[in-house]
């Protein structure tokens, strides 16, 4: 398998947990350094007293699956159409407010949040991941775009309660897709219930019904059956991508300010700082419940020039503990793909000596705090 020939795809779910069904044709999203890892994984040791010193085999107890990459800060290409990366933020805890023909833009809430469904294409298999929440960090640097690095954690098996089942087929609950073939491939197994311990792939899948087709049950499974559904990986063609057309802006003539006044900078780095909960669950498959974003706190730096203190005074700043705005400006010139950073209240929390090609500079590390509800930060697309 070719490590290039990877894709990823993510579409916010209805139901937690749920897929809902992903198309390359609308839900990929141009990523770099794409890789995966198992997290939480449990393997159950068995230590009993016997005779023999030997080991006995140890038990798998379920796993998360992590997933990291890189994005590109571009737009869609028309203003007030959310880009491609507009399903990452609602992942990570970020509201969405599009005002049409005008603007998307994405700030913090700390109510009810979006999960997502990924799928993670590697040259011929698919992994899908479910119930994802995750957390961004910003890289801005001159004459680069700006990327942003995600990080999400999803389940590696869905649940549920069938409502019917016949020789061959079993019925899906209605929050299952509409989709046809969404889970084709993939493997049923019913965990209690009638019909428990049985095991099949799902050979079709019609999403107007809700019917999987497999091969001849045992037992045929009826409304008691509860099962899990694996996500995989399993052997899945490449799909043929569509991306946003949109080519994002290198970040020269950035208009950047912090207390308004025009700091000369090099680079801007801050983290959402999410908190991921991943609760032990009994009944769930993969022995965690819902994967929740529980706390933020959004840091940061960046490495202004040095000047004089009457020009402006880093230093006396951040031993006031000043409350100050942050703002990148807007970015790129054509509508539909101009972004920009806003903070309104950000305080230094720290300050280290810098250099930059022989010119002395600050290092300034800061948090940004509400000054309303939920607006330490927004990311606007114009």
């Amino acid at each position: 398998m070719l490590k290039i020939r990877e894709i990823l795809l993510a579409l916010p779910e209805t139901t937690y947990g749920v897929d809902p069904g992903l198309s390359a044709a609308t839900d990929a999203i141009l990523v770099d350094n794409l890789a995966w890892a198992l997290e939480g994984a449990k393997m159950y040791e068995r230590k009993p007293v016997r005779a023999s010193m030997a080991p006995l085999k140890p038990i798998f107890g379920g796993t998360l699956l992590g997933t990291t990459f890189d994005t590109e800060i571009k737009g869609s290409g028309s203003a007030g159409v959310a880009p491609e990366i507009g399903p990452l933020f609602r992942g990570c805890r970020f509201g969405e407010t599009i005002v049409g023909g005008t603007s998307v833009a994405y700030s913090p809430v700390s109510g009810t949040d979006a999960s997502l469904s990924l799928y993670y294409f590697q040259d011929g298999t698919l992994w899908k991941r479910t119930g994802c929440r995750g957390n961004p960090a910003f890289n801005l640097e001159t004459s680069q775009s700006g990327k942003i690095s995600w990080g999400f954690t999803g389940h590696s098996k869905m649940r549920g309660t069938a409502q019917a089942g016949a020789a061959t087929t079993i019925t899906l609950p209605t929050t299952y897709s509409t989709i046809n073939e969404t889970y084709t491939g993939q493997t049923l197994k019913i965990n209690s219930g009638t019909g428990a311990g049985q095991s099949r792939a799902i050979t079709a899948y019609v999403g107007a019904t809700r019917v999987a087709t497999v091969a001849a049950w045992t037992v045929v499974p009826d409304a008691t059956s509860v099962f899990e559904i694996d996500n995989g990986p399993y052997d899945f063609a490449l799909p043929t991508p569509t991306y946003d057309s949109a080519v994002p802006v290198p970040l020269i003539a950035v208009p950047f300010s912090v207390d308004s006044y025009a700091a000369v900078i090099a680079k801007l780095a801050f983290d959402m700082g999410g908190a991921l909960a991943m609760p032990a669950d009994i009944s769930s498959p993969d022995g965690v419940g819902q994967i929740q974003l529980t706390a933020r706190k959004l840091t940061g730096s960046f490495d202004p020039e040095a000047v004089l203190i009457a020009t402006q005074d880093f230093i006396g700043k951040w031993k006031g503990g000043n409350a100050m705005a942050l703002d990148t400006g807007v970015i790129g010139a054509l509508a539909g793909n101009r972004w920009r950073v806003q903070m309104p209240g950000i305080t230094y929390t720290n300050v280290g000596k810098g250099d930059r090609d022989g010119i002395s500079t600050y290092e300034m590390s800061f948090m940004a705090a509400e000054t309303t509800t939920d607006n330490e930060v927004t990311v606007t697309f114009t």
